[in-house]
């Protein structure tokens, strides 16, 4: 697979201690299949949120819009946190995302559940942080 990014090889990795994801071999980009996340994260995150079909921002097709490697449909954006500007793509019918690195180490650093920002709840709760800023 190519790099959505920097169009670099990736290779699978291990980005978490049992957490195995495609990761960009220039940039460390990471395409994550959040069937193997959600697996991963039970033990991590006791009230992990189920993953529903939330609608993420669909942004109008760009040159930098990102395209689901698996099956070419258009990845949503969603957002990270109130403070942070970074968007997560998400392929919803392939239940995967792309994070950039910087992204993915923001996720750990805070100790954020992904499944739970994903959540519709999640993103409502980002939404109201920042009209209260």
């Amino acid at each position: 697979m190519q790099c959505l990014s920097c169009h670099s090889a990736t290779q699978l990795k291990e980005i978490a201690p049992h957490l195995l994801a495609q990761q960009c071999t220039a940039c460390a980009g990471i395409w994550l299949d959040l069937n193997l996340y959600q697996r991963w994260a039970a033990p991590h995150h006791a009230s992990e949120a189920q993953l529903n079909d939330v609608a993420g921002e669909f942004i109008e097709s760009s040159p930098s819009t990102l395209f689901c490697p698996d099956c070419q449909q258009v990845l949503h954006k969603y957002r990270v946190s109130s403070q942070h500007g970074a968007r997560i793509d998400r392929c919803a019918p392939c239940r995967k995302v792309w994070l950039d690195h910087a992204e993915w180490q923001y996720i750990v650093a805070n100790k954020i559940s992904l499944l739970s920002l994903l959540s519709d709840k999640g993103q409502r709760e980002i939404r109201e942080a920042e009209a209260q800023q």
